[in-house]
């Protein structure tokens, strides 16, 4: 689908409608193509499927509160 796009120069809309996929779904293929290094893009590592959850988050539970939470829910159920 990226390729449609970057090699035969074809629409987000075109692409969308080629693979039967929201335009979205092309754009957010696209960009990461795009971003993506030579060895990514030969393994087509760079389209594998990410987790949606954060890499980090600023308000998390320290890990002492974390660890007494674990215990109370295995203790409780």
């Amino acid at each position: 689908m990226a390729k449609l796009v970057e090699e035969r120069g074809l629409t987000f809309e075109a692409a969308a409608a080629a693979w039967n996929v929201a335009k979205s779904t092309v754009h957010d293929w696209v960009v990461a193509w795009r971003a993506a290094s030579v060895e990514q893009r030969r393994s087509l590592a760079c389209l594998e499927d990410r987790a949606p959850t954060p890499k980090r988050s600023a308000r998390r539970t320290c890990a002492a509160a974390e660890r007494r939470i674990c215990r109370a829910r295995r203790r409780t159920g």
